[in-house]
């Protein structure tokens, strides 16, 4: 009691860690493990001091140093993420401004909004004379028309739209360029924008120029060297066919025979130049149809009697032969070269060529082998007139470069074999009907 008889006023006395005492210390030099025990210890202290009186000067010191320790470590979060942030706009905007391909953001009349630094060295333009300005004015008439067109179906559609123009800046430049745009979000005044890539084709447009050229001339040679070649076919072709109608009651059956094969054979030779000369010149794409091997081999084997009976040969077909898709004159031609050069360059007096195939999930292999083993000694390449350093040729005629890339144009494969037991054998992968 005091002199006047009133009760003393109460005083709470906290109890506070040595390092959460001094409520003036800079929080800011403090780890997150110092700040988090700090907070941790005055929270603990203000529940013990709970029961003291509201208007104790003490305890309202104690929660203000609570709620600053608490602001320390969320200000900190803060700046952290901060930090993140502009790190990640800063990657943003290297990116964007260094970009392989020119970047515009435009109003759906062609206004500039935004660009990346890659646009505005196109168009010489510095990027802040360039924002304002409408890309039409770097386009001639003709292209700007279509730009204002290409703008509109993208704002209408709301899908992406592509356009080639050329790109004229004042320095005289001109650059062949491929846009690409789609309309972007809106803005947050609600404006619609449409981003717009630039990609400059220039270069590309000058190698298909290029390309252009070298096939117009292949193709303004081909003609003469065609004609040269099946010329010589022609006058045969119609020798035979002279001989057939002045001389037919003449000749015996066998005769009339012969020049009738000499006639088709002709005819078939001059439209398999034609084809190998447009193959070759590579524009021509080779139509794939199914092709039935056993009559197509029967036809090779017919044809080529002759030098079957003189080199007295056996040719055993492993019947039934499937179908394929494939080129069917190529394919011929392919056969013919094959099994000429197996009965040219046979190991055996009278050689036996075997001819089967086979079926493997999509695939048909067909496989013209030697039964005969190979000459002892003498490399495989060499017994089949195959060089890979010297353009050689079959005696068929269009070499084994060309088969293997005919093959390969009817998504095919050609490999050659050797076993101990057997002559090598010739494999024609193709696709199964």
């Amino acid at each position: 009691m005091d002199a006047q008889g009133l009760p003393r006023p109460t005083r709470a006395v906290i109890h506070m860690k040595p390092e959460c005492s001094d409520v003036t210390m800079d929080l800011s030099s403090l780890s997150n493990e110092e700040l988090t025990r700090n907070l941790q210890s005055l929270q603990r202290t203000a529940v013990h001091s709970a029961g003291a009186a509201a208007d104790n000067m003490e305890d309202l010191l104690q929660e203000l140093q609570v709620h600053r320790v608490e602001l320390e470590m969320q200000n900190r979060a803060l700046r952290e993420t901060k930090e993140e942030i502009e790190s990640v706009v800063q990657r943003y905007c290297d990116l964007y401004d260094h970009l392989p391909i020119g970047y515009v953001t435009l109003t759906p009349k062609g206004r500039i909004v935004q660009a990346n630094l890659t646009a505005a060295g196109w168009l010489r333009r510095d990027r802040t004379e360039l924002i304002g300005g409408y890309l039409s004015w770097f386009l001639g008439a003709f292209d700007a028309g279509r730009f204002a067109g290409h703008l509109d179906a993208c704002v209408q559609t709301g899908c992406e739209q592509t356009l080639d123009v050329t790109l004229r800046s004042e320095s005289g430049l001109l650059l062949t360029v491929h846009l690409t745009s789609r309309l972007a979000p809106p803005d947050r005044d609600g404006n619609q924008n449409v981003h717009t890539a630039i990609t400059n084709i220039t270069k590309l447009k000058q190698a298909h120029a290029i390309v252009k050229d070298i096939e117009d001339e292949q193709e303004s040679s081909n003609q003469p060297i065609g004609q040269h070649l099946c010329t010589p076919l022609g006058t045969i072709r119609n020798v035979a066919r002279l001989m057939l109608h002045e001389h037919s009651a003449d000749l015996g059956v066998e005769s009339r025979n012969m020049i009738e094969r000499m006639e088709h054979a002709a005819a078939r030779m001059e439209a398999t130049i034609e084809h190998l000369l447009a193959y070759c010149i590579g524009h021509q794409e080779v139509a794939l149809d199914p092709v039935n091997l056993e009559e197509l081999m029967q036809q090779v084997i017919l044809e080529h009697r002759a030098i079957i009976e003189r080199r007295r040969a056996e040719i055993r077909v492993g019947r039934p032969l499937p179908c394929v898709r494939g080129a069917r004159l190529l394919l011929g031609q392919v056969l013919a070269n094959v099994l000429t050069n197996m009965l040219s360059h046979a190991a055996q007096p009278s050689p036996r060529i075997s001819i089967s195939a086979e079926q493997s999930g999509s695939e048909i292999v067909l496989t013209m082998s030697e039964v005969a083993p190979p000459q002892a000694g003498q490399p495989e390449e060499q017994r089949y007139g195959v060089s890979e350093r010297r353009n050689d040729y079959w005696d068929g005629g269009i070499g084994l470069a060309l088969i293997h890339r005919t093959i390969e144009r009817m998504n095919g494969r050609v490999w050659v074999e050797s076993e101990s037991d057997r002559g090598p054998s010739f494999n024609i992968g193709l696709p199964a009907v």
